[in-house]
């Protein structure tokens, strides 16, 4: 026979043979085995059968999964991973260690494998699948589960010989090895390294309210007041810069594991952070060197392991309580300034200020500093300040205010050090504004 077509149904197998085209007319012989019955059909019955059998053949390296996935193992060129799927916090990573994922990027590998097509099949009889790199422990493995157990598992074996940019790779329900593209790899581990790559800090699930940063020489609370702006609770009692907290808590949002369970290097120095929200705390400790290009490592609380993350050695410069102080210089409002005395001592002029428009009260009531240089420091003398160039009185109307005084000292790169006298803190104003504070108008 030209053709035969095998038919499964309802546990019979019945079997038609299709023979040569009638020498008179358009049609071709046929006839069902173990009958001695011949019958005519129209050719068109020779189109339906496919040129390639393969084209009936399921062509998805991931067939349709029956069940709700809840779990993912893998295993490639960066190691093993483990996803799990809770019903009501979505995917996170178990293994190697538990970590935050993105709900959307997980759902998005999944669809992905879905995709993945299957080019050829293997004509020959597998008898040895480590020829083609399919044993467990070499290929990279995905396994997928439900509730029940196993839904769907393949590997991902070596490169085809002489054929460059394909792979070997096998459905674990199936002895068959197929051949597909080398991308599909290269995502798979793509996506493992990335997972791996799992947030420290996941300010979605919870609104931090509480920070508390420490090292040998530093210890820096920060408390969320109930407007939801912050406050300095120690060292000082100071308002926070809005920017910088954001800066802060962005910095630590960011903070991704790159690598698990790392052997750092000697003489680390220990910072201890601890975020805390109304109804959880989470605590880890980061380690830095004296070299500020070395990897930033962290550590969680109650854990041996060390990881290497993704950030630059920044922590140091947020122990620096000077970084969340607000740049406001003033505490007071336009209306309670009475008379201000502008004392210049570089040109001994002297200016006295009353009926003082109102955007010069403003200006000079919302001061910020450019940026904040030193708290309480040992001398005064590389600032000009205990020397200054010039000094600003400020009177007030208020009984409960008397005045304040602005000394100005020496030059930066672009304005000149400043102090609130009393407060001993320096900071920077710029030119533009000091120029406008102690103009004569």
């Amino acid at each position: 026979p030209i053709k035969e077509l095998l038919i499964h149904s309802d546990n019979r197998k019945v079997t038609w043979k299709i023979g040569s085209k009638s020498i008179i007319d358009n049609y071709v012989y046929l006839m069902r085995e173990n009958h001695n019955i011949i019958y005519k059909a129209s050719i068109d019955l020779i189109s339906l059968f496919p040129s390639n059998t393969q084209s009936l053949q399921d062509m998805k390296l991931v067939s349709n999964i029956d069940g709700i996935i809840e779990r993912i193992d893998m295993n490639g060129d960066v190691g093993f991973i483990q996803l799990l799927r809770n019903p009501d916090k979505g995917w996170s990573l178990s293994q190697p260690r538990e970590g935050i994922l993105k709900r959307l990027e997980v759902y998005s590998f999944i669809e992905s494998l879905r995709q993945y097509k299957i080019e050829n099949f293997l004509d020959e009889v597998v008898l040895d699948y480590s020829i083609y790199g399919l044993e467990d422990h070499t290929g990279l493995k995905v396994d997928l589960s439900g509730i029940s157990g196993p839904l769907y598992s393949f590997i991902v074996g070596n490169e085809v010989p002489g054929k460059k940019g394909y792979r070997y790779a096998r459905r674990e329900s199936e002895d068959r090895v197929v051949i597909i593209s080398n991308s599909v790899y290269d995502d798979i581990n793509s996506a493992i390294k990335r997972f791996r790559t799992t947030q420290v800090f996941d300010f979605d699930s919870f609104d931090p309210n509480f920070i508390h940063l420490s090292d040998k020489y530093h210890n820096i609370i920060l408390n969320m007041n109930e407007d939801r702006s912050w406050y300095m609770k120690s060292p000082f009692n100071w308002n926070v810069e809005s920017k910088s907290i954001q800066d802060f808590l962005k910095y630590l949002e960011d903070i991704k594991i790159t690598k698990f369970n790392t052997n750092p290097l000697k003489n680390l120095m220990p910072v201890s952070l601890i975020v805390s929200s109304d109804l959880k705390d989470q605590k880890i400790t980061c380690y830095i060197s004296q070299n500020t290009n070395d990897s930033l490592f962290i550590q969680f609380n109650k854990e041996q392991a060390i990881h290497e993350v993704n950030k630059p050695q920044m922590i140091d410069k947020y122990l620096s309580p000077l970084f969340f102080k607000s740049k406001k210089i003033f505490n007071f409002l336009p209306q309670d300034i009475e008379e201000i005395e502008i004392l210049n001592l570089g040109t001994n002029n002297i200016i006295h200020k009353k009926n003082i428009n109102d955007n010069f009260l403003k200006t000079l009531a919302n001061l910020n500093a450019e940026s904040y240089i030193a708290a309480f420091p040992s001398s005064l003398n590389e600032f000009k300040l205990d020397n200054p160039w010039c000094i600003i009185k400020i009177y007030f109307t208020k009984n409960n205010y008397s005045s304040n005084e602005l000394l100005i000292g020496n030059k930066t790169l672009s304005g000149r050090y400043a102090m609130i006298k009393g407060r001993d803190i320096v900071f920077s104003l710029k030119d533009d504004i000091i120029d406008l504070l102690i103009s004569p108008n």
